[in-house]
């Protein structure tokens, strides 16, 4: 089992953006104190997992609480323009980009633009678009976890 926590850290690190010069403890897509009452436990950001990393302004922050290892990520320029409004299917389709090349998304109503749910590696995935944006929420190696995801996508998307 631990060689499995190994491995979908090591995709999730590997997958997420190179860090900037301006790494931080701190994620500014979601304070720990909020991600905690997402998620019903104490959690921070895990240096230790890749922390927070920031390219341009494409932002992945990893958290780690006593039972998860938690992801987060925003592309703040996902979709063009004119692509910003309600979600269509080639918006969905790429959206499934985010979480796995060759997964199918279940659609997930009351989030964003519109969102999709997957399990990913035995990871429970979210990709939900906000306009222009896009995120990704990830609970790693938890495959029944869609509900956590859920809870962490509205604390992030209740932040402007």
């Amino acid at each position: 089992m631990r060689w499995l926590f190994v491995a979908l850290v090591a995709v999730a690190v590997l997958t997420a953006p190179a860090p900037s010069e301006a790494q931080s403890d701190q994620c500014p897509l979601v304070s720990d104190a909020e991600l905690s009452g997402a998620v019903g436990e104490p959690a921070q950001v895990s240096v230790l997992l890749g922390g927070v990393q920031v390219r341009e302004a494409d932002t992945a922050c990893f958290f780690e609480s006593s039972q998860y290892i938690l992801y987060v990520r925003r592309w703040p320029e996902a979709f063009a323009v004119g692509e910003a409004g309600a979600i269509t299917a080639e918006h969905l389709d790429r959206l499934r980009l985010l979480v796995g090349s060759d997964v199918a998304l279940t659609p997930v109503d009351g989030l964003g633009d519109g969102a999709g749910s997957a399990v990913v590696d035995q990871s429970s995935m979210l990709a939900v678009k906000r306009g222009r944006e896009a995120f990704a929420f990830g609970i790693l190696g938890v495959p029944d976890a869609q509900g956590l995801a859920t809870s962490m996508a509205r604390v992030v998307l209740a932040r402007p």
